[in-house]
């Protein structure tokens, strides 16, 4: 019998892409020891702050692929997908457009209770099948805290976009 499990990364004072990839594959190595069932099926969530969040919202298809790696070289380990919650740290500050932009999102990014916010949101329920609706919380508030993740992360999205085509 397979299992599904999340497994927190932590990539907090991570700098270098290889100490990210590396993280990555411990952890999933880490998550096939712990379990003693058969098969197990993981999300890998990387947590924390770090100056790669940008970078790994571009290159996540990448980081996919190495854990892919590490689910083929174990063989009763599958990957069900890389799920990102990282918070953008610099290494130096860079005084550009890029990260004005950022501080202006950061302190005055739209509150999920805005009426637009919410017109929207009822709007995308009311076209998702009936044993969709769910995705996005249960309750008011879990559905709160969930268009506020995906508010910030859309928003790192773009800024990473940006960075990407700035430097």
């Amino acid at each position: 019998m397979a299992q599904f499990e999340r497994h927190e990364v932590d990539c907090r004072q991570l700098s270098d892409w290889p100490d990210l990839v590396e993280a990555l594959k411990h952890s999933l190595r880490t998550a096939r020891r712990e379990h003693a069932g058969e098969h197990l099926i993981v999300r890998p969530v990387l947590t924390g702050a770090t100056p790669l969040a940008w970078r790994v919202g571009r290159d996540l298809d990448l980081l996919h692929a190495e854990a892919q790696n590490v689910a083929e070289q174990i063989g009763t380990l599958w990957v069900d997908k890389v799920e990102v919650a990282l918070s953008a740290v610099r290494n130096a500050p860079t005084g550009g457009a890029v990260e004005e932009l950022a501080r202006i999102i950061m302190q005055k990014s739209l509150p999920p209770d805005d009426p637009t916010v919410l017109e929207d949101v009822e709007r995308l329920l009311k076209h998702l099948p009936r044993e969709l609706r769910g995705l996005l919380g249960d309750s008011e508030e879990k559905t709160t805290e969930t268009i506020v993740d995906a508010m910030q992360q859309g928003a790192m999205d773009v800024l990473a976009r940006l960075e990407e085509t700035g430097s």
